[in-house]
């Protein structure tokens, strides 16, 4: 599972989501919450990856593909919650 590395994936979240890098317990809360989704996200199987976790993907070059194209699609979906892109990719070594 990925570690969460001293809060860094909450830390660069939050400051995008609420415009600073503010610590007050709602905060923290949503921080606590993205962590935990993230930490879960990357060993859920994802329909996208033929059912796959992304973890599982990872070991393939055709599962690096189909993760690339994932997180370009993904990346170009509305949403209010930025996705750490280049932290999974790091986490997945792709």
């Amino acid at each position: 599972m990925m570690k969460r590395r001293n809060g860094l994936y909450k830390q660069d979240m939050m400051t995008n989501i609420v415009g600073s890098d503010r610590s007050n317990g709602v905060d923290r809360q949503i921080g606590d919450y993205l962590d935990n989704y993230y930490d879960d996200w990357i060993d859920t199987p994802i329909p996208a990856l033929d059912g796959q976790t992304p973890r599982e993907a990872a070991k393939s070059s055709e599962g690096k593909r189909m993760l690339e194209d994932l997180f370009d699609y993904m990346h170009h979906l509305p949403n209010t919650v930025p996705f750490p892109y280049e932290k999974m990719k790091e986490e997945l070594r792709i």
